[in-house]
């Protein structure tokens, strides 16, 4: 029983497989003739080229291709517009470029005078600067030299001051006032003297009376002072004398300076009127009187002295009357 549904079973089996199989060959021999079949016959051929063609005509009939070629056609108008544009910047550049080259030209020839004008310079400069540092050593030398001559200068200035300090101080001189009162019988003298008792020549500049309240000096009254003098102390100009020796204000004249030891009458009565009587009146008319004067050394250095009458400087007694 078994056996025979066993056999059923397998009978079953190959004719499944033997339809099966047969299937495969008649696929197998459609796609032969499929396969041999001319390219334009194919289906395959005919669907998108239909479908190409119709997305054609919809766009022709859209006005799609219309735009396009006005579109290129507008490119194509402003593409010559610029080719156009730029031939003639072309040429503009190609004028600029010959003016620049004339330029540079002319600029290499400026350029070349410029290095030219250049090494001209710098050998000027350069010859200036060696003359400039030769200078700066002919300089350094006469400095040295100058240093020198002023050091021997301000040691010779040194030595002369000592010298002419020396000198000051040997040839100083001194300007008094002296009295003589002489009452020798056979030669009186009386009289107001100056005289320099020191070791130089004075340069007398002035001399000023004071009296009673009254001055008198030279620089007002240069030609008549002792006139004025005797006019104060109340005596009388015909016994009485006066010698106005030179003054100097400014220079030192030759023969205007006192000598050392020298001497003058300045004022002093007159020899015939040397009596008793009028020595006294001059001898009590000078108490009081203070004269004063002002010199000058041989050095430039100005002093002045001055002195004042007493009645200690003379004895009355002694007159005769």
């Amino acid at each position: 029983m078994s056996n025979n549904k066993n056999s059923s079973e397998i009978a079953s089996s190959d004719v499944a497989e033997d339809s099966k199989r047969a299937l495969e060959e008649r696929k197998l021999q459609l796609e032969i003739s499929e396969l041999e079949k001319v390219w334009y016959k194919k289906p395959t051929f005919f669907v998108p080229l239909v479908g190409a063609l119709s997305s054609i005509f919809i766009l022709w009939v859209t006005g799609f291709f219309n735009t396009k070629i006005e579109s290129l056609t507008n490119k194509r108008d402003v593409l010559r517009y610029e080719t156009e544009k730029l031939a003639e910047s072309k040429k503009g550049l190609r004028k600029d470029s010959i003016k620049l080259q004339i330029a540079k030209k002319a600029l290499l020839i400026d350029n070349a005078a410029l290095v030219n004008e250049a090494k001209k310079a710098y050998a000027q400069y350069d010859s200036a600067r060696i003359a400039l540092v030769e200078k700066q050593k002919e300089t350094q030398k006469t400095k040295k030299q100058n240093d020198s001559l002023n050091k021997q200068v301000i040691k010779k200035q040194a030595e002369l001051y000592k010298i002419s300090e020396t000198l000051a101080i040997a040839l100083r001189p001194n300007i008094e006032f002296n009295l003589h009162a002489i009452y020798d019988n056979k030669n009186p003298d009386i009289g107001i003297y100056i005289a320099n008792s020191g070791s130089g020549p004075a340069y007398l500049r002035s001399i000023t009376a004071y009296y009673k309240g009254v001055i008198i000096t030279t620089t007002q009254k240069k030609h008549d002072f002792w006139s004025s003098v005797v006019k104060i102390l109340g005596l009388e100009n015909y016994y009485v004398t006066w010698v106005s020796y030179p003054l100097v204000e400014n220079t030192k004249k030759p023969g205007t300076s006192l000598g050392p030891g020298q001497s003058y009458d300045a004022l002093k009565l007159y020899n015939p009127h040397v009596t008793g009587r009028y020595i006294v009146k001059f001898l009590k008319a000078i108490v009081g009187l203070k004269l004063e004067i002002k010199y000058r050394s041989a050095s430039g250095k100005d002093f002045s002295n001055s002195y004042t009458f007493t009645g200690d400087d003379f004895d009355v007694s002694q007159v005769t009357q």
